[in-house]
């Protein structure tokens, strides 16, 4: 089943080597920011899965290979990185990808 959303949480920078903690499950990824952080904690907590400790780049490579990036959308609400998704346009994991380049 291809994955419709994936979700990234934080203030940091839409930057190739960013840190990141990536719930593949849950198709969320969290920097290491204080928003960031937060989210990943209630995660961990809730969730039943552990986090893979990554770089974003690495992480939307792998999501490129499980999922169809012009349909996958990429999401943020309310945290710094959603100001940097707008402001380069990037709505799908194909934008991400090329973002990161």
């Amino acid at each position: 089943m291809d994955r419709k959303a994936v979700w990234l949480y934080g203030d940091g920078p839409l930057a190739p080597g960013t840190p990141v903690l990536f719930f593949e499950e849950a198709g969320v990824i969290c920097d290491f920011s204080e928003c960031g952080t937060y989210m990943a904690s209630k995660y961990m907590i809730h969730g039943d899965e552990l986090p893979v400790l990554a770089t974003l780049k690495d992480v939307a490579k792998q999501l490129e290979k499980l999922h169809d990036p012009e349909t996958t959308e990429v999401k943020a609400s309310n945290n710094g990185i959603a100001i940097r998704l707008k402001k380069h346009g990037v709505k799908t994991l194909a934008d991400l990808i090329k973002t990161l380049r």
